[in-house]
C-alpha cells in the first residue's frame, strides 16, 4: 500500500460499499427492505412471498447442519432460493451437502 499519509488510510476505510443483487434486470439492494421501490422491482406477489417466508423462517427454525439451513433460519426459503442460491452455489460449491458445523 502506498504512504500517502493517515488520513488516505481513513478515507479508504471510510468508504461505504453498496452491495446489489441482481434479478430479472433490476439490482435490488441489499440488505433487502420491503418498501415500493423493492415492490417494483420484484413485482407485489414476488414481494409478498419474501414476507411470508421471512415470517415463516422466524416462528419455525430449522436445525442448522448445513450452510443452506442457517441462511434459511436467517432470510426465509423465499428470499434465500430468489436472491442468494445462485450465489452461494458459486462461491461455495454445492450448498446444501456441506456442513458448516
Amino acid at each position: 500500500m502506498p504512504s500517502r499519509g493517515v488520513n488516505y488510510i481513513k478515507r479508504m476505510f471510510r468508504r461505504k460499499q453498496k452491495l446489489k443483487l441482481y434479478y430479472k434486470g433490476n439490482y435490488v439492494s441489499h440488505p433487502i427492505l420491503f418498501d415500493r421501490k423493492f415492490r417494483n422491482q420484484v413485482g407485489s406477489f414476488c414481494t409478498l412471498k419474501c414476507i411470508c417466508g421471512l415470517i415463516k423462517s422466524k416462528i419455525k427454525k430449522r436445525k442448522e447442519h448445513t450452510l443452506e439451513d442457517y441462511y434459511m433460519n436467517r432470510f426465509g426459503q423465499t428470499i434465500y432460493q430468489t436472491f442468494l442460491q445462485d450465489y452461494m452455489e458459486k462461491c461455495w460449491g454445492r450448498v446444501s451437502k456441506k456442513s458448516f458445523l
